[in-house]
């Protein structure tokens, strides 16, 4: 078995409009806290590969995916080797236009796809025979978030991970902990939040490290404590992530596997007059038409309005993956917990990272209670994301339905 590291500099030029936090903010990047990468990790046994790369940005386009599996195709990596996922940093720029909730820059778009490759050959070229591994499944000593949608609804408290040892080269360590990018609040600073903070101190302890988010569409960092600053918050956070995934590591076998599992998503039945009656419900919660958030309902109206079919199924593929004892699979989705949850209850198992915001960010996937409630994630994030929303029930069927495909693969 072969393990390789690669990473690549993607960070906006100053100036550029920040992501996240609301409509029409106008909120540029002032500073940098933190430089901002693309990082790859490769491993191959035998005629086996697989290749997780993780971006510290909000979400990702289809675009950069195909020029990506385009670029490595030839080098044995298509698309059932390589998951692609995303941080989900609310202090780094857009990739996707999401109505406004910050512009997007076409010339780092135009870019992006080049940093990417590099990355991946970058790991590619710095191959090295795999010594060992260790994995955990641990759980944090205290929380650090909570979540933001259910009135006490489901946390994961577990950081998984796996260290790869290498011969003559630093171990590569892969951190998952499920949890918005967003401690930081509206600062006008580029930073990958709390998971910069995990690679420093993974860096000090002489490890390289990928960072990869979970299902966090229901998860928000706890706030500061009295007294504490946002910016000691974040260092609380990454620290006890930190400290969790180093406390109780267990060798493992030597193992990796890759695939894609595909599944059709069931969308909200609408007409062309349901459309209307949603859009006009949405902007009756608002005092005036020019409200940003009822502008941005009225967008939807119009663009779904112009379609010549409104879409009531989507076809859908998830990238999944196995490293030591320990699974994976990617969601392209702001996935709410008990997806998670559902999924590790299929296979009977803690130790599977089910990761989120992969691939090209399709929007949320918001739980059935959610939906009920008219909350935010079932109903007007569909409207910056310009889609329609996930039918009632489809988050959790989808957890036992890819729960079930992962067993049999």
């Amino acid at each position: 078995m072969l393990a390789g590291f690669g990473k690549s500099n993607v960070t906006p030029d100053l100036g550029l409009e920040l992501t996240g936090y609301g409509y029409y903010l106008e909120r540029k990047a002032l500073s940098v806290r933190d430089e901002l990468f693309v990082r790859a990790v490769c491993i191959e046994e035998n005629d086996v590969r697989l290749m997780l790369v993780s971006h510290d940005v909000l979400g990702i386009n289809r675009h950069i995916v195909k020029d990506v599996v385009a670029a490595l195709a030839p080098l044995g990596y298509g698309r059932e080797n390589i998951i692609f996922v995303s941080v989900h940093t609310h202090t780094g720029s857009s990739l996707i236009y999401h109505e406004g909730c910050g512009e997007v820059d076409e010339d780092y778009v135009a870019g992006f796809s080049k940093k990417v490759i590099e990355a991946c050959k970058n790991a590619i070229a710095d191959k090295k025979r795999v010594t060992g591994m260790r994995s955990c499944a641990e759980k944090l000593l205290s929380p650090v978030a909570y979540n933001r949608t259910l009135l006490n609804g489901p946390v994961d408290d577990v950081v998984r991970g796996v260290v790869i040892e290498r011969e003559n080269a630093m171990p590569v360590a892969l951190v998952s902990y499920a949890c918005h990018g967003v401690s930081l609040g509206r600062a006008t600073c580029i930073s990958a939040d709390f998971s910069s903070e995990i690679h420093k101190a993974l860096n000090e302890k002489g490890m390289l490290s990928i960072y990869l988010n979970g299902v966090c569409g229901d998860i928000d960092p706890l706030p500061p404590k009295d007294g504490q600053t946002n910016e000691e918050n974040l260092l609380y956070i990454a620290n006890a992530i930190t400290e969790a995934f180093l406390r109780n590591l267990a060798p493992c076998k030597l193992h990796v596997s890759a695939g894609r599992l595909s599944e059709t998503l069931s969308l909200l039945p609408l007409t062309k007059e349901d459309v209307k009656k949603t859009a006009a419900h949405a902007a009756s919660k608002y005092a005036s038409e020019e409200e940003p958030a009822c502008k941005v309902a009225r967008i939807w109206e119009r663009e779904m309005l112009e379609k010549d079919e409104i879409p009531s199924t989507e076809d859908i593929t998830c990238g999944y993956g196995k490293i030591g004892d320990m699974g994976i699979v990617a969601l392209p989705f702001e996935a709410f917990t008990k997806t998670g949850l559902l999924i590790r209850e299929a296979i009977g198992s803690e130790k599977v990272m089910v990761l989120g915001c992969a691939e090209e960010l399709l929007g949320y996937l918001p739980v059935k209670k959610d939906i009920e409630q008219e909350a935010y994630a079932a109903l007007e994030s569909a409207f910056l994301y310009k889609r329609v929303p996930p039918a009632p029930g489809e988050a959790e069927r989808l957890g036992y339905a890819i729960g079930n495909l992962l067993m049999k693969s």
